[in-house]
Protein backbone atom coordinates (compact mmCIF):
# COMPACT_ATOMS: atom_id res chain seq x y z
CA UNK A 1 0.00 0.00 0.00
CA UNK A 2 1.93 2.99 -1.25
CA UNK A 3 1.72 6.13 0.86
CA UNK A 4 3.52 9.40 1.09
CA UNK A 5 4.05 9.17 4.83
CA UNK A 6 6.23 11.78 6.49
CA UNK A 7 6.83 9.69 9.58
CA UNK A 8 6.78 6.09 10.71
CA UNK A 9 5.35 4.55 13.83
CA UNK A 10 5.77 1.33 15.75
CA UNK A 11 3.08 -0.58 17.59
CA UNK A 12 4.74 0.21 20.90
CA UNK A 13 4.20 3.93 20.35
CA UNK A 14 7.61 4.88 18.96
CA UNK A 15 7.54 7.56 16.24
CA UNK A 16 10.26 8.27 13.69
CA UNK A 17 10.59 11.45 11.65
CA UNK A 18 13.13 10.67 8.92
CA UNK A 19 13.35 14.29 7.80
CA UNK A 20 15.08 15.03 11.11
CA UNK A 21 16.59 11.75 12.32
CA UNK A 22 16.28 7.99 11.94
CA UNK A 23 15.58 6.97 15.51
CA UNK A 24 12.67 7.20 17.91
CA UNK A 25 12.39 10.47 19.78
CA UNK A 26 9.60 11.20 22.27
CA UNK A 27 10.41 14.91 22.47
CA UNK A 28 10.26 15.22 18.65
CA UNK A 29 6.89 13.46 18.70
CA UNK A 30 5.55 15.91 21.28
CA UNK A 31 6.83 18.93 19.33
CA UNK A 32 5.33 17.64 16.07
CA UNK A 33 1.98 17.00 17.79
CA UNK A 34 1.91 20.51 19.26
CA UNK A 35 2.77 21.96 15.85
CA UNK A 36 -0.06 19.99 14.23
CA UNK A 37 -2.59 21.15 16.82
CA UNK A 38 -1.48 24.77 16.56
CA UNK A 39 -1.44 24.75 12.74
CA UNK A 40 -4.90 23.20 12.43
CA UNK A 41 -6.61 25.28 15.10
CA UNK A 42 -8.43 22.11 16.21
CA UNK A 43 -8.16 20.27 19.51
CA UNK A 44 -6.17 17.04 19.45
CA UNK A 45 -9.33 15.02 20.14
CA UNK A 46 -10.94 16.41 16.96
CA UNK A 47 -7.85 15.64 14.87
CA UNK A 48 -7.76 12.09 16.24
CA UNK A 49 -11.46 11.53 15.50
CA UNK A 50 -10.88 12.47 11.85
CA UNK A 51 -8.28 9.74 11.30
CA UNK A 52 -9.39 6.56 9.53
CA UNK A 53 -9.79 3.52 11.77
CA UNK A 54 -8.51 0.16 10.55
CA UNK A 55 -9.06 -3.04 12.53
CA UNK A 56 -5.77 -4.61 13.62
CA UNK A 57 -5.28 -8.03 15.16
CA UNK A 58 -2.13 -9.69 16.46
CA UNK A 59 -1.28 -13.19 17.55
CA UNK A 60 1.93 -14.99 18.44
CA UNK A 61 2.87 -18.64 18.56
CA UNK A 62 5.87 -20.69 19.60
CA UNK A 63 8.29 -21.66 16.86
CA UNK A 64 11.70 -23.23 17.27
CA UNK A 65 14.24 -20.60 16.22
CA UNK A 66 16.01 -23.06 13.91
CA UNK A 67 12.70 -23.73 12.08
CA UNK A 68 11.87 -20.08 11.40
CA UNK A 69 13.66 -19.81 8.01
CA UNK A 70 11.84 -22.92 6.77
CA UNK A 71 8.48 -21.62 8.05
CA UNK A 72 8.97 -18.30 6.24
CA UNK A 73 10.07 -20.12 3.08
CA UNK A 74 6.92 -22.26 3.19
CA UNK A 75 4.73 -19.19 3.62
CA UNK A 76 6.56 -17.32 0.86
CA UNK A 77 5.64 -20.10 -1.59
CA UNK A 78 1.98 -19.32 -0.85
CA UNK A 79 2.45 -15.61 -1.57
CA UNK A 80 4.42 -14.96 -4.75
CA UNK A 81 4.02 -11.19 -4.28
CA UNK A 82 5.02 -11.30 -0.62
CA UNK A 83 8.05 -9.22 0.37
CA UNK A 84 10.67 -10.22 2.87
CA UNK A 85 11.10 -7.21 5.14
CA UNK A 86 11.25 -7.92 8.89
CA UNK A 87 9.48 -11.16 8.05
CA UNK A 88 7.06 -11.90 5.23
CA UNK A 89 4.79 -8.96 4.34
CA UNK A 90 1.78 -9.65 2.13
CA UNK A 91 -0.21 -6.68 0.84
CA UNK A 92 -3.67 -7.19 -0.62
CA UNK A 93 -6.10 -4.53 -1.85
CA UNK A 94 -8.16 -4.53 1.36
CA UNK A 95 -5.67 -5.76 3.99
CA UNK A 96 -2.06 -6.58 4.80
CA UNK A 97 -0.53 -9.34 6.89
CA UNK A 98 2.95 -9.70 8.36
CA UNK A 99 4.49 -12.98 9.55
CA UNK A 100 7.41 -11.79 11.66
CA UNK A 101 9.79 -13.79 13.82
CA UNK A 102 10.83 -12.32 17.13
CA UNK A 103 14.43 -11.28 17.46
CA UNK A 104 14.50 -12.22 21.14
CA UNK A 105 12.08 -15.14 21.64
CA UNK A 106 11.32 -18.42 19.82
CA UNK A 107 8.01 -17.10 18.43
CA UNK A 108 6.47 -15.84 15.22
CA UNK A 109 3.99 -12.99 15.28
CA UNK A 110 1.05 -12.64 12.95
CA UNK A 111 -0.19 -9.09 12.43
CA UNK A 112 -3.23 -8.38 10.26
CA UNK A 113 -4.72 -5.00 9.39
CA UNK A 114 -7.84 -4.65 7.24
CA UNK A 115 -9.72 -1.76 5.70
CA UNK A 116 -12.90 -2.87 7.50
CA UNK A 117 -13.98 -5.26 10.22
CA UNK A 118 -16.25 -7.20 7.86
CA UNK A 119 -13.81 -9.94 6.85
CA UNK A 120 -11.38 -9.66 9.74
CA UNK A 121 -12.43 -12.89 11.48
CA UNK A 122 -12.25 -15.03 8.34
CA UNK A 123 -8.97 -13.46 7.18
CA UNK A 124 -7.40 -13.89 10.60
CA UNK A 125 -8.48 -17.53 10.80
CA UNK A 126 -7.08 -18.16 7.29
CA UNK A 127 -3.66 -16.66 8.04
CA UNK A 128 -3.44 -18.24 11.48
CA UNK A 129 -4.15 -21.65 9.95
CA UNK A 130 -1.49 -21.05 7.28
CA UNK A 131 1.08 -20.11 9.92
CA UNK A 132 0.35 -23.08 12.18
CA UNK A 133 0.43 -25.36 9.14
CA UNK A 134 3.81 -24.01 8.06
CA UNK A 135 5.16 -24.52 11.59
CA UNK A 136 3.83 -28.09 11.68
CA UNK A 137 5.34 -28.95 8.28
CA UNK A 138 8.73 -27.53 9.35
CA UNK A 139 8.90 -30.18 12.08
CA UNK A 140 8.67 -33.07 9.61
Amino acid sequence: MATKAVFGGEGNGGMLFPEFQHCRDGLMSAVMMMSLVKGSGKPLSKLASELPKYPLRRWKTQCDTASIPKVLETLQKEFQDGKMVDGLLVEEKDHWVLFRPSGTEPIIRLTLEAMSAGKMDSLFAKYRKMLTGAISSSKK
